[in-house]
């Protein structure tokens, strides 16, 4: 079997968004699986004012979307979408989806058995359409009732860990059983914080605490989680420097050595202010993956809309030649990703 070239070991470590209801194989994103080897794309339904990412009108038309995306693929992709239910949910009930909960409905009602019912039921809708990846359960605290984008959205379980773990623990259990990888957000916990990562620099500094990665500790522990999503939020008593997601503190030191994490890390969308207003694509790219970050999320990136994905691409392998990043650290996160995408196999 040929060694995998470096070009095609760095594709699978990109999450791509694109605009486009279906595609062809002129279709940006078609050439970057088809002749790339991409890793995976996340789905949107997201008009802003300066571009749009929509991907999702019916179940049909996403099912048949991600059915061509799959056929051009040579290695499985992943298909990720954020569906927590509630407020954040790209799978709306007006395009013929089932109705779904936030998860601070079930954290209020506490009824471990109906999360599950109602997760096995999100979690169906995801197989049926052939989306393998959920960035879901929100493992984030309930700690600042006036945080606009944790719980002034109900994406939160509870303010207590213990209720977190339970219903995340019941999410994750019913996306396994249906083959879907349930990706817990977000690390090291947002539910303290007093601003929105979308929108500029958060500073958790004098808000966050410890009993915030508890969730985390004990969800690992158990060997329930595949995969992790960082946040871009900023604390000076960890690491004064930079944001989680580009932190070596918070995700190596941390999340792998201190909690015994060997799964996936997943940042945060990196086209979110708090990372593009303070950062070029090209410092993000360098500091997440020398931080530790195994797949680059990016919905977009207006210096590179056009050919997003092959410039990421050539940025990260012109920092490799340069001795900017090792080749060993891609190849640990390759590792991970192959070893990620077997389960899916295995779980089909």
């Amino acid at each position: 079997m040929p060694a995998t070239s470096l070009e095609k070991k760095i594709a699978q470590m990109l999450m791509i968004g694109f605009d486009g209801y279906h595609i062809d194989k002129n279709h940006q994103v078609a050439e970057a699986v088809s002749k790339y080897n991409l890793g995976g794309v996340v789905l949107f339904d997201l008009e802003q004012k300066d571009y749009q990412l929509k991907n999702i009108k019916s179940p049909k038309q996403v099912q048949k979307l991600i059915k061509d995306l799959q056929s051009i693929s040579k290695q499985q992709l992943l298909i990720g979408i954020d569906y927590e239910g509630g407020q954040v949910n790209r799978l709306k009930k007006e395009y013929g989806f089932p109705q779904t909960y936030c998860h601070k409905y079930f954290g209020d009602l506490n009824d471990g058995a109906f999360t599950y019912e109602q997760s096995t039921v999100m979690a169906s809708t995801l197989s049926e359409l052939g989306i393998n990846l959920n960035f879901a359960p929100v493992v984030d605290l309930n700690r600042n009732p006036k945080n606009p984008i944790i719980a002034k959205k109900e994406r939160s379980f509870s303010q207590n860990p213990e209720v977190v773990i339970s219903h995340a623990g019941q999410f994750i259990k019913a996306h396994a059983e249906s083959g879907i990888l349930a990706c817990i957000k977000h690390f090291p916990g947002h539910g303290s914080s007093t601003s929105d990562s979308h929108l500029g620099f958060v500073d958790v500094t004098q808000t966050w605490s410890d009993i915030e990665l508890l969730p985390y500790k004990k969800l690992i522990s158990e060997d329930n989680v595949n995969c992790i999503m960082t946040a871009h939020v900023f604390n000076h008593n960890i690491d004064p420097s930079y944001p989680a997601t580009l932190s070596k503190v918070f995700i190596d030191e941390i999340l792998r050595r201190e909690l015994g994490f060997k799964g996936v890390v997943i940042s945060d969308d990196l086209n979110m202010r708090a990372i593009s207003d303070n950062y070029s694509l090209e410092e993000s790219l360098l500091l997440a993956i020398n931080a530790g970050v195994d797949i680059l999320l990016i919905s977009y990136n207006e210096d590179y809309k056009d050919k997003l994905f092959i410039n990421v691409i050539n940025i990260i392998k012109s920092m490799v030649k340069e001795g900017r990043i090792s080749e060993e650290r891609i190849n640990e996160s390759y590792n991970r990703i192959t070893l990620l995408k077997n389960k899916l196999k295995r779980a089909e």
